[in-house]
């Protein structure tokens, strides 16, 4: 019998190793699968804030709305690309981009009719109702395979038990000392098969930007990932302290009145419904408030069975923003500060209060790429972002126009207070510390031109006339700041430059 409990051994030990990859394989499909439905989520938030933005514009007329709408696309586009670049029913994809342009067309056609309103509710309305209902099968097919792979998962970790249990069981006929190796050894696998994928899925559930919390049938918390504690500040309590909380916090849309718990996605969850919210605000203990975007649903075994009950939640301003950020310096893009000096501006004409525009280029940037590799290049580039963006105030909009180049507005500062500030930034960053590959200290500087924007000018004239400016800092030496000479030079415009005062 320990012959044959040695065999048997032999021969399973390869394939139950063969299903503990397996599961790790599993557990990378349901990675992909949770990135698939969030981002088909997505597609939903970005059409609805595109249609929303175009409709505003029709009652309000505030052209800055039109920004809103064009960031909106754009971050429909770049989901519908990652998408596609997953290879996955790429015939729906493809439906869903063609309701798109055909949504996004008639918001166009509806935006430049005579009749505004008639035309959106006969050209714009059904577009973006075929568009969502769209939107909604592909997330119900997302989750349908979400919740597929889930169960493949679940499955593959029995094979592994059953298979387990059948090693021990056979090696308990053999020899007593062949038994105690046999049980010792399956334990031992089961044991750190099961830690492994319990802090495998954790990571991975830790890795979503999305809040995700359990509760089991009787309402009981279960389990809270990394993204739901830093949403509900519960950060090293118990799951009763932070759900208990959360509840307290949770108020209607807009109103004072806190939200009512038996409407609530987690509970309905519980009680077997599958729904989608965006009526919730979260309340943080420091005063700052959330809107909530939420979905629900019960979580069953093959049989039907409930096991337990799911609530994904996310911050509504995360997902505008998300398309707004370049990815190397954190720094807001081209497109969302093109944006937002427009309202600024705007600001600026009405309450008369200068705005500064600096545009900045770090110096001989190209050698450092050649000589030290891209890698030195991107740290370089990060320092110096992160150094200009401290030495500016809360107020100051700091972007990546390109490649090493970098705009910054700054409101009520007119072009000497502006210059002031960005020569405060080039001591700062000619104090960097970035050294080369080999050790060796890199000097680090940027060439700088400043302007005070003009009436109803947008912000590529602004960047041009300060780039004239720079090209004439590079051209006399490079690291510099030149500011243009402004009324407020000759005393003529009494406007305090002390408003950008620096400590």
């Amino acid at each position: 019998m320990a012959v044959v409990a040695a065999l048997v051994i032999v021969t399973g030990a390869p394939l139950l190793l063969g299903l503990v990859h397996s599961t790790t394989d599993d557990h990378d499909a349901m990675h992909d699968a949770a990135d698939s439905l969030v981002d088909t989520q997505q597609l939903s938030i970005a059409a609805t804030a595109r249609a929303a933005a175009a409709r505003t514009f029709l009652r309000t007329g505030d052209a800055a709305l039109l920004a809103d709408r064009d960031a909106a696309a754009g971050q429909l586009d770049a989901v519908l690309s990652r998408l596609t670049a997953r290879g996955r029913e790429l015939g729906e994809l493809d439906a869903i981009r063609g309701l798109g342009l055909r949504a996004g067309h008639a918001i166009d056609v509806a935006l430049a009719a005579g009749d505004k309103v008639a035309t959106w509710e006969r050209e714009v309305a059904p577009a973006q109702l075929a568009l969502r209902d769209a939107i909604e099968a592909r997330v119900r097919g997302e989750r349908a395979y979400f919740e597929q792979v889930r169960a493949d998962e679940q499955a593959a970790s029995r094979r592994v038990r059953e298979l387990a249990v059948a090693l021990v069981a056979i090696a308990l006929l053999g020899l007593a000392l062949a038994a105690s190796i046999l049980v010792r050894t399956g334990r031992m696998l089961f044991v750190r098969q099961r830690a492994e994928q319990e802090h495998a899925l954790r990571q991975l559930l830790d890795q979503i930007p999305v809040g995700l919390v359990v509760a089991h049938n009787d309402g009981a918390p279960a389990y809270a990932n990394a993204q739901a504690r830093a949403l509900l500040e519960g950060e090293g309590v118990s799951l009763d302290a932070l759900f208990a909380g959360a509840r307290e916090r949770m108020f209607e849309l807009g109103t004072d009145n806190v939200y009512p718990p038996a409407r609530l996605p987690l509970r309905r969850a519980l009680a077997g419904e599958h729904l989608e919210s965006n009526d919730v605000e979260l309340r943080r203990r420091d005063g700052e408030t959330i809107p909530l975007h939420m979905r629900g649903a019960p979580v069953c075994d093959r049989d039907g069975k409930q096991l337990c009950a799911v609530t994904a939640f996310q911050d509504v301003r995360e997902l505008l923003k998300m398309g707004g950020r370049d990815a190397l310096t954190g720094l807001v893009n081209r497109a969302a500060i093109d944006q937002r000096f427009t309202r600024e501006r705007l600001l600026a004409e009405r309450g008369g209060r200068p705005v500064a525009v600096a545009v900045l280029d770090l110096d001989r940037f190209k050698a450092v790429n050649d000589r030290h590799g891209h890698a030195t290049g991107d740290l370089v580039l990060r320092e110096a972002a992160r150094t200009v963006g401290a030495c500016m105030r809360r107020t100051d909009i700091v972007a990546r126009w390109g490649g090493e180049e970098f705009v910054i507005v700054m409101p009520d500062t007119d072009a000497r207070g502006a210059g002031r500030a960005m020569e405060k930034a080039l001591d700062a960053v000619r104090a960097l510390g970035v050294a080369a590959p080999g050790g060796a200290p890199l000097r680090v500087t940027f060439s700088a031109g400043v302007v005070e924007s003009r009436a109803g000018e947008s912000l590529e004239l602004a960047v041009s006339r300060a780039d004239q400016l720079l090209y004439q800092a590079k051209a006399t030496g490079r690291d510099r700041v030149l500011a243009e000479r402004t009324r407020s030079d000759t005393g003529k415009l009494a406007r305090a430059s002390s408003a950008h005062a620096r400590a």
